[in-house]
């Protein structure tokens, strides 16, 4: 039924699925301005269900800046299901939209990327550091993860006179190697490791193990100034680091978000 008749599809789907109302995924929308005041926009993945992708896409205004060709790129974090998946929807607007993946992908994710009705440029990002332009990279970490899929990729942009802001979908390098990475490998404004958003993957499923505990005190030797927890952070992470005192950003809790800890659906963080 791909990629024409989504719809059909998705209803197919939400029959063989358990819990077809819980399966929205992870998308976001990057808008960077660059020194010379032009302003960019990526899309950071493309979410699992079509149904709810395209609810959110059309109400976000996402549908008609891929028709307008507004967004550079449609950037993958990595081949799983809840970011990979809901992409016939981006190419419904956009068939033409240049995608970033990076290396390991499956000959069925590849695949897929045609299936879905992709007829633009794919680029391959190999291990390390990728440059998307001046100030903003991607970086593949050579990571295995579960579900058999290999590899994602995290992005990292310098912001003028603040910092670096590392933006990650899944986190599954582990919030360490993610930071320390960045730290040591690229150079930013003020020596200042400034903003983090997306999932960092500490207790997705709320069950608590007192090993996180070690990784919510280790936040604090990067000196983040914003923290915007969104997708598997896990709620009882992003309270936890409300109760720890670190400066994060607080959401709006609409649109089906459980916590105003957590940027949700809907939700805008600003770095610059």
């Amino acid at each position: 039924m791909l990629p024409n008749k989504l719809e059909e599809a998705w209803k197919i789907t939400s029959e063989n699925s358990v819990n077809p109302q819980n399966s929205g995924g992870f998308s976001a929308l990057i808008e960077i301005e660059r020194l010379d005041g032009v302003k960019k926009k990526y899309l950071l993945d493309s979410g699992w269900s079509y149904e709810w992708i395209d609810a959110s896409f059309k109400r976000e205004g996402i549908d008609k800046m891929l028709q307008n060709n507004e967004i550079e790129a449609l950037i993958i974090t990595h081949e799983h299901f809840d970011h990979f998946w809901g992409l016939p929807v981006t190419m419904k607007y956009a068939p033409n939209i240049k995608i970033v993946i990076p290396d390991g992908f499956y000959k069925e994710g590849l695949q897929y990327i045609k299936d879905s009705g992709h007829t633009g440029e794919l680029v391959v990002n190999k291990k390390g550091r990728n440059d998307i332009e001046p100030g903003l990279c991607a970086y593949t970490f050579d990571v295995p993860i579960i579900c058999r899929v290999f590899g994602e990729q995290s992005i990292f942009a310098n912001v003028q006179g603040k910092g670096l802001v590392s933006i990650t979908g899944c986190c599954h390098q582990g919030i360490i190697q993610f930071a320390d990475t960045a730290r040591n490998e690229l150079k930013y404004d003020n020596d200042q490791m400034y903003g983090l958003f997306g999932g960092l993957h500490i207790s997705p499923f709320d069950d608590w193990d007192p090993k996180y505990d070690d990784l919510v005190i280790s936040m604090k030797k990067w000196d983040f100034q914003k923290i915007g927890c969104n997708h598997c952070t896990g709620l009882l992470t992003a309270e936890k680091f409300v109760r720890a005192g670190y400066p994060v950003i607080k959401g709006t809790a609409q649109y089906r978000t459980k916590s105003k800890s957590y940027l949700g659906n809907g939700d805008t963080i600003t770095f610059g």
